[in-house]
């Protein structure tokens, strides 16, 4: 029995078996969702079981508007036209000392890009100032939350992970950007492309 094959939905020819790997990681994603939406909440402050690959596969799925920039990660949240600054710069984010701050606080003065220096190799170079045009003009408001939208879903809110990782197993995912502008029209396709290939490819 090919049992990849029995987990796809009986439209595509399989029994429609729920896939445990997939389905466990639809909820931890569910909980990074949370996380956004219910600072208010006690467990807000527990740490969440999700490795690398969960948080990579988060940050592709949504969008983030930045409002004071107190919720938005600098290097990990899609805070720049819906891309994030990792993946702008992956050299820059492996020897920056703090990968875990704030956009308010590392554009505050700069900071950012003391936590980056020094600037040994072409590499590191080229992504610094790739990284220097992309906050130029960044701007927050002051006393207005960051907001996340759902990139997969017509209205925004989150929906299950599970459905959209079985769906981009046929390469067939329909992509919806959010927000109807021509800026997010070209992240949503491009980062959706990015999206199939690395995280919906079922490991070996």
């Amino acid at each position: 029995m090919n049992w990849p094959t029995t987990c796809w939905p009986k439209g595509k020819g399989g029994l429609g078996i729920l896939e445990l790997e997939r389905f466990a990681k639809a909820l931890r994603l569910r909980w990074l969702w949370f996380q956004w939406k219910h600072k208010d909440h006690a467990w807000n402050e527990l740490e969440l079981s999700c490795d690398s690959r969960d948080c990579e596969l988060f940050a592709a799925s949504m969008a983030v508007t930045l409002g004071y920039g107190k919720t938005a990660q600098f290097w990990t949240s899609s805070w720049i036209k819906g891309t994030t600054a990792r993946s702008l710069a992956p050299t820059l984010f492996q020897k920056a000392k703090r990968k875990k701050i704030s956009v308010q606080k590392a554009i505050h003065d700069n900071r950012w890009i003391s936590h980056i220096l020094s600037h040994q190799t072409a590499q590191e170079i080229q992504e610094y100032v790739v990284l220097w045009e992309k906050m130029h003009g960044v701007s927050l408001q002051e006393n207005i939350k960051d907001s996340i939208q759902w990139r997969w879903t017509n209205n925004g809110e989150y929906m299950t992970a599970y459905q959209i990782q079985i769906e981009g197993s046929f390469c067939k995912l329909r992509l919806t950007p959010i927000g109807g502008q021509e800026q997010n029209l070209h992240a949503g396709f491009s980062l959706g492309h990015y999206f199939i290939r690395r995280y919906l490819t079922p490991t070996t």
